[in-house]
């Protein structure tokens, strides 16, 4: 027994540095395995941030984000023991949360406030221009912008989303200039053909002004009077 107890003591100053070396074994085998997806989540932050400044997402409802980013940052850079390495994993997984919910934020925000009050928009106006003669092309340019803007708001993966908004937004700038060019020249067929597509036109914008263009661009034979 005292044999025993004597080789028990010489062995007792080695266990301490042999837990915590198989401890660190453990933590960076595990967070190798949670950083196999980083290259994944680091395109996925790239596109959520370039998808925010096209859509002028607040910069208030960013700032958990590039919080906890930065905190992910510094904690994997000095992790260099067991205790850190575990607390880098868990500000790692927290960032992986905050994205997915910056990212639902950030698509609420494209649906509802650009989607829904610029987009839309565009379809019923466009279907309207199609029935017009010399801006029928512009018509359907307006509707397929609109309705591929209502189909991207059921896109979930965020580079996907990126690409589908900035391309989006280019479209919907093209079809806006070109329908100041041949709509809003005139106000006043701005104002009706607006009315229109919005279903509260009245006689009283049919200006001779209107009514001269409509006749000009073919178009007077295709609207009727319902009262």
């Amino acid at each position: 027994m005292t044999d025993t107890l004597q080789e028990l003591q010489s062995v007792l100053p080695s266990l301490g540095p042999a837990v915590e070396r198989r401890k660190l074994g453990q933590y960076l085998s595990r967070i190798t395995v949670v950083l196999r997806g980083a290259p994944a989540e680091i395109e996925r932050l790239d596109a959520l941030l370039e998808t925010c400044g096209v859509i002028g997402f607040p910069t208030p409802d960013l700032a958990e984000l590039r919080e906890v980013a930065g905190e992910a940052a510094e904690a994997l850079q000095t992790a260099d023991d067991a205790d850190r390495l575990r607390t880098a994993q868990d500000v790692y997984e927290e960032l992986l949360k905050v994205i997915s919910r910056t990212g639902s934020l950030a698509a609420r925000h494209w649906r509802n406030d650009l989607v829904e009050k610029n987009y839309r928009p565009l379809i019923s106006f466009g279907e309207m221009l199609e029935n017009v003669e010399n801006l029928a092309e512009l018509g359907r340019g307006m509707r397929e912008c609109g309705q591929e803007a209502i189909d991207s708001t059921h896109i979930t993966k965020l580079p996907e989303l990126r690409d589908a908004v900035k391309r989006l937004e280019r479209r919907f700038a093209e079809v806006q200039a070109e329908r100041s060019v041949k709509v809003g020249a005139i106000p006043a067929v701005g104002e009706f053909l607006s009315a229109v597509g919005e279903r509260r036109a009245t006689l009283a914008l049919l200006t001779p002004s209107v009514l001269e263009w409509l006749e000009q661009n073919g178009a007077l034979e295709n609207f009727k009077v319902i009262s």
